[in-house]
């Protein structure tokens, strides 16, 4: 785990960002998806904080809290006032090392997850229907223009 303090002169805002040396690349096939899982997991609460704390305490100190997962990292950062930054390493301490995973929320977050991936899949779907009759519809558009002369 890294812990980053970006805190620039010229400004009165900072941000603190953790970031973890795992990511997509590092799951095994069976558990695909899980370090973007986990990722959202550590939104939903503590044992010091319920998600809705977790929004609050930020947003009632003009700061932003957000997460990003790519191939080779999971990041967690807060950005705002610079007075702000004790309670936001302590905050992303919390979320780290004392999320809760309560098997409501883990459910709320799988039933997402497949309704997001139906979604995507509905969506390839009526691609591939509008690809297929736009080449049906070019298909007869082609022989329309062929000359009756030829066309026997």
């Amino acid at each position: 785990i890294n812990v980053i303090l970006h805190d620039a002169a010229f400004s009165r805002k900072s941000t603190v960002a953790v970031f973890i040396n795992a990511g997509s690349n590092d799951e095994p096939p069976e558990l695909h998806g899980i370090s973007h899982f986990l990722e959202h997991m550590l939104f939903k609460g503590t044992k010091n904080r319920t998600s809705k704390e977790i929004v609050n305490t930020v947003e009632h100190n003009a700061s932003e809290i957000n997460a990003f997962t790519t191939k080779e990292k999971t990041s967690y950062y807060i950005s705002g006032p610079k007075e702000f930054v004790p309670n936001a390493i302590e905050l992303l301490h919390d979320m780290l090392f004392n999320s809760l995973f309560d098997s409501a929320e883990i459910q709320k977050e799988i039933d997402t997850k497949v309704l997001a991936e139906a979604a995507a899949k509905k969506i390839a779907d009526d691609k591939k229907i509008v690809a297929e009759v736009a080449a049906a519809a070019a298909a007869t558009a082609a022989a329309r223009a062929i000359p009756i002369s030829q066309a026997s």
